[in-house]
């Protein structure tokens, strides 16, 4: 079902939520060390196994939401679960972020578990407002068949 602008929201949260297994979580600014070079650090999201659990967690949690089309009412319960899982990450993130090193500055994947979180809220209601259509289709139909 690509044609439903619902799963297109879910592929851009389920694209979103992978490319943070790829990037940094923080790094710390260029610094010139004593023999003249520049050294940069960073903290990835795959060194850390929370943060790669979350992310392989709430994107099989994605790809089974977009590959559950014929069953719109567990497509919505997974929209929610998926949801609550990318505000925990969130918060996860927000709690790392607080409890981070001086030096250390986060990058901007760091906020994607919310815009995630968000597009997986706008595709429930999609799927929401589908359901109703077909279940007032469903009762207009057997109207007619008595």
């Amino acid at each position: 079902m690509i044609q439903r602008i619902q799963t297109l929201f879910l592929l851009v949260a389920a694209g979103l939520t992978l490319s943070m297994a790829f990037c940094n979580m923080s790094i710390t600014p260029v610094s010139t060390l004593a023999d003249g070079t520049l050294e940069q650090t960073a903290l990835r999201y795959v060194n850390d196994i929370t943060s790669i659990s979350l992310i392989l967690m709430s994107f099989a949690l994605t790809m089974v939401t977009i590959f559950n089309y014929r069953n719109r009412i567990r497509q919505i319960r997974l929209c929610n679960i998926n949801s609550i899982l990318l505000l925990g990450f969130q918060i996860y993130l927000a709690a790392k972020f607080f409890g981070r090193p001086e030096d250390h500055f986060f990058t901007l994947t760091a906020v994607f578990p919310i815009v995630s979180a968000i597009l997986c809220f706008i595709a429930m209601r999609y799927i929401a407002r589908d359901e109703a259509l077909v279940m007032s289709a469903s009762r207009l139909r057997g109207r007619h068949r008595k």
